[in-house]
């Protein structure tokens, strides 16, 4: 019979492994040459139980002790791999192996980890963590992302008036202007490698959880095996690894090798799914984006989806295909909702959640981010309603946004607009604000909104007699708009270099803390001519009827 492995370097190994005599005996029998157990128990003359026995152990020392009877063919693998290394002449078993039959066994002994990974999500004042089936709702994405669509001002403006009647989900009518939507998962089962963006709070990591709980029940991409990568964590490592370094040692605790994970990797039956690129340190990104570049070069023909802030860096992924995650649309606020209530016990709370929404589209259109839903959910879940005061819902959701969120994941952003405090940036949004109401102007050019932010920082206390040359000025507002949207969201891009508030809502709110800050009676005489301004109503009824005019600054609660 055709040796496949030397016996000598089965007899060097089995010393190295610290097996007993008996053991090396049954391992070299075993793994020298292609026999039935039959076979191996007559050569060595014992009972079929003391070779059992005797490979057990063998199993143990090589640290493959999970896998049931897949193990003899697995350390097979393992023995001629480390043997093709070391004589590259003799032929490798990589043609030999059952590669379907592999990727199901290893998803096998991967199914906890992933379920530890992915199975459940946990935001903002939630007591305990939810399971991810129970609440999950499927997103659309966008395949022309906002930023790049070629639009003007006007083109917009027409848009928004078009559906401006206040009982709009979508008040500044984007739908409209929207291409083409279509299901995630769809999409997902389209692409080789797809890099997909969102508003913060937007579902990116819930989906890249989603779908890799569904490929490990082998529901989506059955002949893949999936392996979730929180960025941040990776780039943290200590000693920096390569990512497949990374990927080998994450694994290793569950038993899986190196060599197993390299050999579906290079057969592509390996679903990897990147999570948080802008989660990652700055003094990290470069060395993260190499790494992504040339592993996903290197081992082309697995499926790699990335998740990332809209904004968040400048980056170049060739290969990808880029996708934005759609806002909620009123359907599927509504399956989320009845997925909360349910899942809380309280699913007639669902109905009265759903129809205190309709009643209130300035509240609705904030449901349409799933962070921003996920607060109203929780408020809601409370007292079965809302509170009185829209102020005060505006007020929490700007909050969860502006601290809350990245505070909730541990994430420490870099250092672009560090210096400005939680006030200063509420006090900076409500400036621009009031101007821009002032103006009559819900959508910016990108440089007049960069100019609006400079002017505001090198006015504040400390910074007024500092002088910025023209660029100067301009690079600070451009890094401070780009922070603000890839940090918070409460900026979007709507269209290449033109950007609005995230939702309407917020400005009007914005401008109404504005308003009720001012001490100067003409600048207050100035506003007050625009009152009969239907613009400005809720402006007005925010600013008065909450008792906006009664705190000492406009910055209490933030």
């Amino acid at each position: 019979m055709q040796e496949e492995i030397s016996q000598d370097f089965l007899v060097k190994l089995a010393r190295e492994y610290g097996l007993t005599s008996l053991e090396e005996e049954a391992f070299v029998e075993t793994f020298s040459s292609e026999i039935t157990d039959q076979v191996i128990i007559k050569n060595l003359n014992i009972s079929l139980s003391a070779y059992k026995a005797r490979m057990g152990n063998v199993y143990v020392k090589f640290s493959f002790r999970e896998g049931g009877r897949g193990k003899k063919e697995r350390l097979r693998y393992f023995l001629q791999e480390q043997y093709h290394r070391e004589n590259p002449n003799h032929p490798s078993r990589l043609s030999d192996i059952d590669t379907d039959a592999f990727v199901n066994e290893l998803n096998e002994r991967l199914r906890e980890k992933i379920r530890n990974e992915c199975s459940t999500m946990r935001v903002l004042d939630m007591t305990s963590p939810l399971e991810l089936s129970s609440i999950f709702t499927e997103i659309n994405v966008l395949e022309q992302v906002s930023r790049h669509r070629r639009l003007r001002i006007d083109d917009l403006l027409r848009d928004f008036q078009a559906k401006n009647d206040g009982n709009s989900l979508d008040r500044f009518g984007l739908n409209r202007r929207i291409v083409k939507k279509i299901s995630g998962i769809d999409y997902v089962q389209q692409q080789e490698k797809l890099l997909v963006i969102g508003k913060p709070g937007a579902g990116k990591t819930t989906f890249l959880k989603h779908i890799a709980i569904q490929c490990s029940e082998r529901k989506l991409f059955p002949d893949h095996l999936p392996i979730f990568v929180v960025l941040k964590d990776f780039a943290e490592k200590n000693g920096s690894p390569s990512l497949l370094e990374y990927l080998i040692q994450d694994h290793d605790s569950w038993k899986v090798h190196g060599y197993e994970i390299e050999y579906l990797l290079k057969e592509r039956r390996v679903l990897l799914l990147l999570d948080g690129l802008d989660e990652v340190r700055i003094e990290d990104l470069h060395r993260v984006n190499q790494q992504i570049q040339s592993f996903t070069e290197n081992f082309h023909g697995n499926r790699f989806i990335l998740t990332c802030r809209v904004a968040a860096q400048e980056y170049v992924f060739e290969q990808f295909t880029e996708v934005e995650v759609a806002d909620f649309n009123e359907q599927q606020i509504q399956e989320f909702a009845n997925h909360w209530f349910t899942h809380k016990q309280t699913p007639d709370k669902a109905a009265r959640f759903l129809e205190k929404l309709q009643r209130n589209p300035r509240i609705q259109e904030l449901a349409t981010n799933p962070l921003l839903l996920t607060l109203l959910c929780l408020v809601f879940e409370e007292e079965a309603d809302f509170p009185d005061s829209r102020a005060e819902l505006y007020e929490e959701g700007i909050n969860t946004l502006l601290r809350r969120w990245d505070a909730s994941r541990n994430i420490e952003r870099g250092q672009l607009y560090q210096e400005l405090s939680v006030a200063r940036k509420v006090g900076m949004l409500s400036h621009i604000a009031l101007q821009a109401f002032e103006q009559s102007a819900i959508f910016f050019r990108k440089q007049t909104l960069a100019d609006y932010i400079a002017n505001y920082i090198v006015n504040l206390p400390g910074k007024r007699n500092r002088k910025l040359l023209p660029y100067e000025m301009e690079r600070q507002g451009e890094i401070v708009l780009k922070s603000i949207e890839a940090q918070h969201g409460l900026f979007v891009e709507r269209a290449y270099g033109i950007y609005s508030f995230s939702h309407l809502s917020f400005q009007e709110y914005f401008a109404a803390k504005a308003i009720a800050s001012e001490y100067e009676l003409e600048r207050l005489q100035t506003v007050f001519e625009q009152v009969r301004n239907k613009q400005w109503n809720e402006v007005f009824l925010l600013a008065v009827n909450t008792g906006l005019f009664h705190s000492k600054n406009g910055l209490e609660g933030i």
